[in-house]
């Protein structure tokens, strides 16, 4: 078919689609606003005012912050895209009223939304950890593979190059206390270390099982309850012990004519201090009624340490010995008080020590 055919045929086809449609077709450069053909704006601008049927497409430029990358028919301009730092992208190209910003990954971020040499979505890329290696670095598109140490090998740092061999201590004449691992290397040592090294770990358990048998040993043998300085005080019997109660011994030759002095009996009764024959109402009764409690209580100790198992604490009772003067005032017959002396008088008092333990 000649060429000048094609053509007729061609336009005889658009003249048909257009009967059947009803609508005009616009141009190339033109867009369509109801009825009428009108030019576009070109890069950068934007329509302000369409055209009429007097008047053709008025046009403005892009403002700041926005752009138009083609010629168009549209009323406003496109937003410039802003590229978030926070998810790992940076920006690779300012925006422009005629184009739009171009972003990129950061360095160790690949770009998992490429739209030709724009991005929209950045993620980080893997870290090859001790025991691994990089088999293959990322790219700005592509992860980072890594991939374990083969058996007999290992890494100790991240993003390694490649996998080191484990040492062998027998090429070298030593021992292996330890074997490697996917991230350590094998611990050799000298051969005449070997001896140092174990004495080196299991003396301080060694000393502590020793101490603790002598601790025991020396737990054994040491009264319960009884520090060491009345080991000796405590192997005697209490029946060696003296536990009587003494009373006072008066003097007879200075007892005669003399009355109880109110001051003496209340200071004495303050004190705790039994007053001697005559200076009380009834001293013989006291001193009684002493004797009896203290042999009471001398036979309920020894059915209790009867009681008792071997090489248990006792009580010791201690005898303390003290001796008080104490002046009497006399009445005479003038009224006036005469301080006469008494001799001095032994006090004696049992005091029973409870030591700890018992």
């Amino acid at each position: 078919m000649p060429f000048y055919k094609k053509i007729f045929s061609i336009l005889m086809l658009l003249i048909h689609i257009t009967f059947l449609t009803g609508e005009e077709t616009c141009l190339q450069g033109e867009y369509k606003i109801g009825t009428l053909c009108c030019p576009m704006c070109p890069l950068a601008n934007r329509v302000y005012r369409h055209c009429t049927e007097t008047s053709s497409t008025t046009c403005v430029p892009c403002v700041e912050g926005t752009y138009m990358d083609h010629p168009n028919g549209l009323p406003d301009c496109f937003k410039c895209k802003f590229c978030d730092r926070g998810m790992g992208m940076s920006e690779k190209q300012s925006c422009t009223y005629f184009r739009n910003t171009v972003c990129s990954c950061q360095s160790g971020f690949y770009c998992t939304e490429p739209k030709g040499e724009d991005c929209d979505l950045c993620q980080r890329q893997a870290v090859c950890d001790p025991g691994f290696y990089m088999k293959q670095p990322g790219t700005e598109t592509t992860d980072t593979v890594c991939e374990s140490c083969p058996e007999g090998t290992f890494s100790t740092e991240n993003m390694s190059q490649k996998c080191e061999p484990w040492t062998k201590c027998t090429d070298r004449n030593m021992i292996e206390v330890k074997s490697g691992t996917h991230k350590s290397d094998s611990v050799c040592i000298v051969k005449t270390k070997i001896v140092p090294v174990v004495l080196g770990i299991t003396s301080p358990f060694v000393l502590i099982a020793v101490f603790g048998v002598l601790y025991y040993v020396w737990r054994k043998k040491r009264p319960f309850g009884f520090p060491h300085y009345y080991s000796g005080c405590c192997s005697k019997e209490n029946s060696e012990i003296d536990g009587r109660v003494e009373g006072i011994a008066p003097n007879p030759d200075n007892m005669d004519g003399q009355r109880s002095n109110p001051n003496s009996e209340k200071y004495a009764q303050e004190s705790h201090i039994p007053l001697a024959k005559g200076l009380n109402e009834s001293p013989p009764r006291a001193e009684t009624d002493n004797r009896e409690h203290y042999l009471k209580k001398k036979i309920s100790e020894n059915e209790e340490e009867s009681l008792l198992p071997p090489n248990t604490s006792r009580k010791v009772i201690v005898n303390i010995q003290q001796t008080v003067n104490i002046s009497l005032f006399k009445d005479d017959d003038s009224g006036v008080h005469s301080s006469e002396h008494v001799p001095e008088a032994d006090f004696v008092f049992s005091a029973p020590v409870q030591e700890m333990g018992k």
